[in-house]
């Protein structure tokens, strides 16, 4: 059974509620999309406060929570995406999920245009989230060719009593056709590798794995001068807000004819990146940024300390590992 919700243009469809949470994760989000059509000239101090709370109907004991709406509602048009593209791009059942590859319990789900991500994250990383949502609104529209992933939107569920906090990010991969490589890179070595027994085609490789296949990304001289400008920029404000073990995302595509698939995005980098020598396409993108430095973080770094050296590990302060990430990516972009 499916309703319709009114938006101009077409109408979309929205699923209703299930025993399902990817169904109602949906459902929760498609909510949001339909409430929330104030566009504001300028944004006020409250916009970055404001939160709404929507009961679904259908299942009383269903309950969403949209942080800041105005607020991603404007990073949305920042990325030249309108309400009636994004919530049509969720009103398609046939959706991808995907369990995380990492030590997080994250749950991935895309949209059947591959065009954004929703993932589940923990409760201390919406509060992060929260935290930051001022600061990097302002750094976007300061940066408008950042490199940090776009968030799209920020809410919460409540689902059997338990409360699941997701965000919706932009695909870093969207223009993507036919990746042949992938690589989850922060600058460190410790458990910076995929085993050999879990390897497969379609892996996202690591700092070793790259190291180890000795393959470098080569960028034309003056694409890698903007990308390393813009790279510095976005880890000083990470720095600046006590962020560590985030990643440079890259997705490296081969060229199948002689026509370029290079997409105009809206910054420089997001419709890909052309090699050198014209042979690949690379899309690429800072992630999982939530992440801060705290007295757990501290802790975990010092216990490590104690087998590894400091270089190696993930667990550092934020201007060590923002300084060694640009210095490890230097080293692998030719």
């Amino acid at each position: 059974m499916e309703e319709q919700i009114e938006m101009g243009g077409e109408p979309a469809k929205q699923m209703v509620p299930s025993d399902d949470l990817p169904t109602n994760v949906l459902v929760a989000l498609t909510k949001c999309i339909a409430e929330n059509k104030t566009s504001p000239e300028d944004l006020k101090s409250q916009d970055f406060l404001d939160a709404h709370k929507y009961k679904i109907a259908g299942d009383p004991s269903l309950e969403v929570k949209d942080y800041t709406p105005a607020v991603f509602q404007r990073l949305r048009q920042r990325g030249q995406v309108t309400d009636e593209e994004y919530l049509h791009s969720w009103s398609n059942t046939k959706l991808s999920s995907e369990k995380s590859a990492g030590k997080s319990d994250s749950v991935f789900l895309f949209s059947p245009d591959r065009q954004f991500v929703l993932k589940t994250i923990s409760r201390e990383e919406s509060k992060w989230l929260r935290s930051l949502t001022e600061s990097m609104y302002n750094h976007l529209m300061k940066n408008p060719n950042s490199l940090l992933n776009e968030y799209f939107g920020h809410h919460r569920l409540v689902f059997r009593r338990k409360k699941i906090h997701f965000v919706v990010m932009a695909n870093i991969f969207k223009y993507s056709h036919n990746l042949v490589e992938m690589y989850d890179l922060k600058g460190s070595s410790v458990g910076r590798e995929v085993p050999e027994e879990k390897r497969k085609k379609g892996s996202v490789l690591k700092d070793n794995d790259l190291l180890r296949l000795q393959h470098q990304f080569h960028f034309p001289q003056q694409i890698k001068h903007d990308v390393f400008q813009v790279l510095a920029q976005d880890c000083h404000w990470l720095c600046d807000h006590a962020r560590m073990d985030y990643s440079f995302l890259v997705g490296v595509e081969e060229v199948q004819s002689d026509v370029m698939n290079i997409k105009k995005g809206h910054t420089e980098f997001d419709g890909g990146i052309a090699s050198e020598d014209g042979k690949f396409i690379y899309y690429l993108g800072i992630i999982d940024f939530l992440q801060k430095y705290n007295t757990k973080k501290k802790l975990a770094g010092a216990f490590k300390s104690l087998r590894h050296k400091k270089e190696e590990l993930s667990t550092v302060e934020p201007a060590f590992y923002s300084n060694r990430f640009q210095k490890f990516l230097e080293k692998v972009v030719d």
